[in-house]
């Protein structure tokens, strides 16, 4: 998810929708909500007030950008 976030897709189903393609399965949108929930509790991602996600350390979006 931290690489979808890194690459642009920062909106819930452009998350959800990057994460099955890299699968090759359709991942459950209550996992995709548990997992982003859990990085927002951690600080590593914040959800902004328009329903996106965006990484709050820039050096982990370099890494996950890669």
């Amino acid at each position: 998810m931290l690489e979808a976030l890194a690459r642009g897709r920062t909106r819930f189903s452009e998350i959800r929708d990057y994460v099955s393609a890299k699968l090759g399965k359709y991942v459950q949108p209550t996992e995709v909500s548990r997992v982003l929930n859990n990085l927002v509790k951690l600080s590593i991602i914040k959800r902004s007030g328009h329903g996106t996600y965006e990484i709050m350390d820039p050096v982990v979006k370099i890494r996950f950008s890669q």
